[in-house]
């Protein structure tokens, strides 16, 4: 079975460009991985469609999907799952290392 993307990566990479939404667990692992804000837009906007991972559902929301990439950076390889909120309104979940 091939999966696809839930959500577009560049209105996600836009929104995060101008409004970082992140969860805590999102800022802990950035912080864990010594990168702060800028970095974390940064690894954002390097991401490209052959990185995705998979798609899933979400545990607590029902009929919300998240979208899951396995991204290289300099701290090394990231799992980084977003969903979005809303139209055109999205939300970082995770960022750690893969």
């Amino acid at each position: 079975m091939i999966q696809r993307p839930s959500h577009n990566l560049r209105d996600f990479q836009a929104a995060m460009a101008v409004a970082l939404r992140w969860t805590r667990t999102a800022q802990f692992g950035a912080a864990e991985l010594g990168l702060d804000r800028t970095d974390v837009q940064g690894v954002l906007a390097s991401m490209t469609h052959e990185m995705f991972y998979k798609t899933m559902a979400s545990e607590k929301r029902i009929g919300q999907m998240q979208d899951v990439y396995h991204v290289p950076s300099r701290a090394g390889p990231l799992y980084v799952k977003f969903t979005d909120e809303g139209i055109s309104d999205f939300k970082l979940l995770s960022f750690k290392q893969k």
